[in-house]
């Protein structure tokens, strides 16, 4: 259990490391009520499967807010991130993701405020703000509900099946979230960009603009 910790790095910037780290196989861990700000990734699951993340503010990470996912057993996952602040810091952020899922079976991503602390700066903002290319392989369930997604640079949704010639990943379901890109009066690209997946449900999203029509392949 990682509770009420503040976890701040001062005074440099880093450019490895990270605050929070999950290896081993570990299970059944509560990382909540804590306060992570500006390392390179801020909470990295390597190997860990039966997650909860919650209520965490998770701030100023120079690539990736949370990685995701079991290098050891893909698909064994069961991550949940929910009630969560995840946002960017002032630094340039050229790969910045908030969710990175490499893979897992059963993740839950819910009631979260993705957002950049410099909203109006196109340099500081997460590029997406959940991504996924599920790298270490198949995922049976994925869900993605009830967030809000703000100031965002390219998607706030992208999803990649990396093994889509071997097998589609099942049980996609993105529904009910909000969606306001950085710079929305301009911004064209797809809110929610998905390719490669077996069955989806995408549906009942809110975007400014009308910027939602995903792309789905």
């Amino acid at each position: 259990v990682a509770e009420h910790v503040i976890a701040v790095h001062l005074p440099t910037t880093p450019t490895s490391g990270t605050a929070i780290s999950i290896q081993g196989g570990i299970g059944s861990t509560n990382i909540y009520n804590n306060t992570i700000f500006g390392f390179y990734n801020n909470i990295d699951v390597n190997s860990g499967h039966n997650m909860n993340i919650r209520n965490n503010h998770i701030i100023a990470s120079v690539q990736d807010a949370i990685i995701l996912g079991n290098i050891l057993e893909p698909d064994a996952g069961s991550f949940m991130v929910h009630d969560n602040y995840i946002m960017t810091g002032s630094l340039p952020t050229t790969t910045a993701r908030g969710v990175y899922l490499k893979g897992g079976g059963c993740v839950n991503i819910s009631r979260n405020m993705f957002n950049a602390q410099l909203p109006l700066d196109t340099v500081t903002c997460f590029i997406y703000q959940v991504y996924s290319d599920f790298v270490l392989g198949l995922s049976s369930e994925v869900k993605i509900e009830d967030n809000f997604f703000d100031n965002y640079q390219t998607n706030a949704v992208r999803l990649r099946n990396k093994n889509s010639n071997i097998l589609r990943i099942g049980n996609v379901s993105i529904s009910r979230n909000n969606i306001a890109p950085l710079n929305d009066n301009v911004h064209t690209l797809a809110a929610i960009d998905v390719v490669g997946f077996k069955n989806m449900n995408i549906s009942d999203n809110v975007a400014v603009n009308g910027y939602l029509q995903p792309v789905i392949k």
